[in-house]
């Protein structure tokens, strides 16, 4: 066992080779993949008369297949060839309480601390930072879109990201520069990543909680659930159910 610095092994049994490096070359090809595979499917998001229509459910979960693959499997790739395991690396396991506190912990930031922080915003800049859901949420008609919506955002996103975002690419990071640095960081390129300046300051703040999760626990678990409870409780409020 090694020594531990903010919730994170320092020092695993057998020596790590992997670096900050490889989560950024593992973040840039994610990107990579998703665009190749989305430009496959481009026609999806397009009418008949080749304005843009909105995208449903079911676009949505077949465009993100790439971008899944990437966050999900270059981890997986990453630890395979240059590290111990993805427990040991990565913090991939559950504890007992991880599900239940995770859940209410994400529920909770969905519900009241979003709204507060939003107060002020939309105060000063017209916006909707819940447009693009509120979107897909209202093309989900009938209960094949909504169990697709459902999987897209309450399981591949949530075990995909955290994954990468808390897993491969915060543990890079805060290896080579400590923890404060590298919550911060991961939170702000997980917010950038999904190109919504509406939606960034609440991304952000979402990526900071994720990494305190991961930091003081040393463990995705909770990280999961608390992105499985925060996605939900978007859907609910929302209208989904």
């Amino acid at each position: 066992m090694g020594r531990w610095q903010g919730g994170l092994p320092a020092v695993p049994s057998r020596p790590v080779r992997w670096t900050t490096a490889d989560a950024v070359a593992v973040l840039l090809g994610a990107q990579l993949l998703s665009l190749l595979w989305a430009g496959g499917g481009v026609a999806l998001a397009y009418g008949s008369e080749g304005a843009p229509s909105p995208l449903s459910a079911v676009a949505l979960f077949l465009l993100n297949i790439g971008l899944w693959a990437g966050y999900g499997l270059g981890p997986v790739l990453v630890v395979r060839r240059k590290g111990v395991g993805l427990r040991s690396d990565l913090g991939a396991c559950l504890a007992r309480f991880d599900v239940p506190a995770g859940l209410v912990a994400g529920v909770v930031a969905q519900a009241v601390l979003m709204p507060v922080l939003y107060w002020p915003i939309q105060r000063l800049v017209d916006g909707d930072p819940s447009a693009s859901a509120r979107e897909l949420v209202g093309s989900a008609h009938g209960v094949v879109p909504v169990l697709v919506l459902v999987v897209a955002t309450a399981v591949m996103a949530p075990l995909t990201e955290e994954l990468f975002f808390r897993g491969l690419f915060l543990r890079g990071l805060q290896r080579r520069f400590g923890p404060v640095a590298a919550a911060s960081v991961s939170a702000a390129v997980f917010a950038a990543v999904h190109l919504d300046a509406m939606a960034a300051p609440g991304l952000f703040v979402f990526g900071l909680l994720a990494a305190a999760l991961a930091l003081v626990t040393g463990r995705l678990g909770p990280c999961w659930a608390f992105h499985v409870g925060f996605n939900l409780t978007t859907l609910v409020m929302l209208g989904l159910f």
